[in-house]
Parts: structure tokens; sequence; C-alpha cells
């Protein structure tokens, strides 16, 4: 896990040098009159990835019929859709039960179809797709990490084009960013990991672990969640800021560990309110922040705080998941887990999948 995500800025300096005219085409198609509607479709991490491009889409891209979509819910509900339409698959390997049955109903459907794959997905241009855009390398960790990265860094790119050609203002101010953004990944790996060990310590030994954010960073809060299940075998979750204390505040005590991302100034009054909230009822609260941010510590002390570069807030998804996927890691290290295994080293869990019938 801990290679792979050292690998995530080579990925996507190679998708900035070799996938770039691919995705200016398929950005082109998208931004032209030829489509009317776009459908995002993954499971699992690339679930979050579906989620991540339906947020720039819509606030980068401008795009005003957007939608992410589940891969199974796509394949059993079969949503309307014709040759007006563009259908995006994320997966890493291509080949999952719903995410393949997608593709190819997508396809069959007329449906403009793009696949979002890794250099050794098996999938080709045999299938019929209307373009496959690369990723990364195969993953070699369970963990999932630098395809992920590379998905979203895409989703971005692509935002970014379409809103270009729509001639959307916020995609014209992150165009300019696109390069810097490999480097801007590499200093955040390269910085002292002292703070992301300090957050694993504090939180080895509770109970639950959820994760808040607004914006664009919701859905990497559901994905550490997935993460830290697959990595560490611990309960974590992820939620909206405002879902969590519309409810699941109520269930957390002194063996929860709260962490929130504050990502722009919009919410960051209503995450403090929480984090102080918390704190009365004995959570351990830690904040992931802008190294601009200068006031949060007073609420959760400078000791649980992890800073990280100021950036846009669409940059940010980018930034913080790496930061999420560190914290994954050390926490695994901690609790003494293997994370690239997915719990097949254990018999019980190594064996379930195959007495039960289930593929993925």
């Amino acid at each position: 896990m801990f290679d792979m995500i050292n690998h995530t800025p080579a990925a996507l300096e190679r998708i900035l040098s070799q996938e770039q005219s691919v995705i200016q085409s398929v950005s082109a198609v998208i931004a032209s009159s030829r489509i009317n509607k776009v459908l995002l479709v993954g499971i699992g991490t690339s679930w979050h990835a579906a989620l991540n491009a339906d947020y720039y889409f819509k606030t980068v891209a401008g795009l005003p019929h957007v939608e992410a979509w589940h891969s199974m819910d796509f394949v059993q509900r079969s949503p309307p859709v014709d040759d007006k339409t563009a259908v995006i698959i994320f997966s890493h390997r291509g080949v999952k039960t719903f995410s393949f049955e997608a593709c190819v109903r997508s396809k069959n459907s007329g449906c403009y179809t793009v696949l979002l794959t890794s250099l050794d997905s098996p999938i080709n241009e045999s299938l019929g797709l209307d373009a496959i855009i690369r990723t990364s390398k195969g993953e070699q960790s369970s963990a999932f990490t630098v395809s992920h990265t590379s998905s979203t860094f895409v989703a971005l790119m692509l935002s970014v084009y379409i809103g270009l050609g729509r001639k959307v203002d916020q995609a014209a101010g992150l165009e300019q960013h696109l390069n810097k953004i490999p480097n801007l990944l590499q200093s955040i790996i390269n910085h002292d990991h002292q703070m992301y060990k300090s957050w694993a310590a504090r939180v080895k030994d509770l109970r639950y672990l959820p994760f808040v954010a607004y914006l664009g960073n919701v859905s990497n809060t559901y994905e550490v969640g997935l993460k830290i299940n697959e990595a560490v075998y611990m309960y974590a979750q992820g939620f909206n800021v405002e879902q969590f204390i519309h409810g699941p505040f109520v269930a957390v005590d002194e063996n929860t560990g709260l962490t929130a991302i504050i990502s722009k100034e919009d919410g960051k009054e209503r995450t403090l309110q929480l984090l102080k909230a918390a704190k009365h009822v004995g959570v351990k609260v830690s904040l992931i922040t802008s190294d601009c941010d200068y006031t949060s510590a007073e609420v959760v002390g400078k000791d649980c705080i992890i800073s990280l570069p100021d950036v846009p807030e669409p940059i940010s998804v980018l930034t913080n998941l790496v930061a999420l996927q560190l914290l994954t890691y050390y926490l695994a290290m901690e609790r003494k887990t293997d994370p690239d295994m997915f719990r097949r080293d254990l018999p019980l869990h190594s064996d379930a999948f195959v007495v039960s019938g289930l593929n993925l």
C-alpha cells in the first residue's frame, strides 16, 4: 500500500503525458450538443471515484444533467439512456461483475461509453467502447490507492476541459493547476509523516472512527471509511458534516475518534462547532485543514491537526485523499494488520467467498 501511494505522482505524470489526447477528445464530445446527459458508474472505491466525478462535472464543468450510479443499480434499474447519453464507467480492472455488465449494457443501448481502467486491464478496443482512458499500473495492494487517485485526477481533467469548452470561469481558473498536481502530491508524500503516525497512535484502540466533510470532500470520507474497514478491520464511516450532526452524533462517546476535514470557509464554522460538541462528550477529535488555517487549533489543539497545502476546493479532493490514505496505512501499522491482503491471509476470510459462491 505504501509503495502504491508513493507511486501516485508518477502515475499522474504519465496521465498528463500519455492520456491527454483521449481525455481532451472525450471532453469535446461531452461538451458538445451531441450529449445532453452524463451518467457516472462505479462500485466499491470506484463508486467513490464516480462521486468525485459527479462533484467535478457539476461544479467545474457546469453540466446540468449529471448522475452518479452504483454499478449494481445501473444494471438492475436500467435508467433511461439513448445516443445522447454519455456513460463513464470507473473500474480498476474493468472486469468486476456489475461494472463490466454496465459497460456492455451502455454500449448496447447506443450510449457514448467511456471506461476508466488500469494499464493492466484486459479490456481493450475489441469490446467496442467509444474510449478507454488508462489510469495507472495494476495495483499491487488490495487497498487500491494509486488507481483511485488517478481516476479522480482524470475526472478533474475531464471536468476542466469540458468546462473550457462550455466557457465556465472555474474551469479556466483550474487549468493552470493541472500540471502542478503531481508535484503537489509529491510534496505531501515527502513531508514529515509524524502527524499521520501520531493520529494513528491516538485512535488505534478506539471503537468507532467517523470522518466528516462537506462539498467535494464528502466522498473522501466514504473512501477512508471503506479503506479502514478493509485495511485495518476497524469500524469507520464517512458522513457529510451536517448529516452527522443530525443523528450519528448521538452514538459517539469516549471510545470514538472523530476526524473532520475543513476545505473551504463556507463549512468551517459548522465543522468546528461539531468538534467542540464532540470534545464535550469525551470524543478524541482530529482535523485535516489548510496550512493557512490559523484558528482551528484553538478548538482541537495543535497536536491534533494535519496541515496540508492551501489549494482550491476541487484540488483539495486530491490532497486530502492522499492524506487519508497515509492515515489508513499508519493505522494498519499500529494495529499490525496487512493492508494489502483484503484479509485473505486469514483462513475464514480466505474461504468465505468461495464457500458462498461470491464473485467480485
